[in-house]
């Protein structure tokens, strides 16, 4: 009974979520923010993803580095060979972590040069000043209305 009383007090997911944003909201500065964004994602990641795989061929050329992963970081070693590999180890990690935080911020520096290139490429096209979209009633409503309205002074 336990059981079913914990099942009810557990909030239900929601089977349909509601879209808070319709598709046909979506607008040019959307459009540039989300490429732009993406775009000094992936050229973040293309730079972590170089800078690691270089620190990767940089510590596997340490000496017992194999049998140090072998051993999950306990290899038996004399205490002080132990003490330099983890020392080098670690200034190799220390590296690794301050090029990432440097490629993240060239990354960043991009940005206005990123969203310059993308908001270029949307293009706004404004109608003429007479053209017939610009008219309030578009010319059908009036002549809707107005034939509505001699209808009902005909009848009355």
């Amino acid at each position: 009974m336990s059981s079913t009383l914990l099942q009810q007090s557990q909030p239900q997911p929601n089977p349909k979520p509601r879209l808070t944003r319709s598709i046909f909201s979506f607008t040019h500065r959307d459009w540039v923010l989300c490429h732009a964004r993406n775009h000094i994602l992936n050229t973040f990641e293309a730079a972590r993803a170089a800078r690691y795989a270089t620190y990767l061929q940089y510590v596997q050329t340490f000496p017992y580095y194999s049998l140090y992963v072998h051993h999950n970081g306990r290899p038996p070693l004399p205490h002080n060979q132990l003490q330099f590999l983890r020392e080098q180890i670690w200034n190799a990690d220390e590296n690794l972590r301050l090029g990432v935080d440097t490629d993240w911020r060239n990354a960043c520096l991009l940005y206005p040069e990123t969203l310059d290139h993308f908001f270029r490429l949307v293009e706004v096209v404004f109608p003429k000043e007479k053209d017939e979209m610009l008219r309030l009633d578009g010319g059908k409503r009036r002549g809707r209305r107005d034939s509505a309205v001699g209808e009902k002074k005909r009848r009355g």
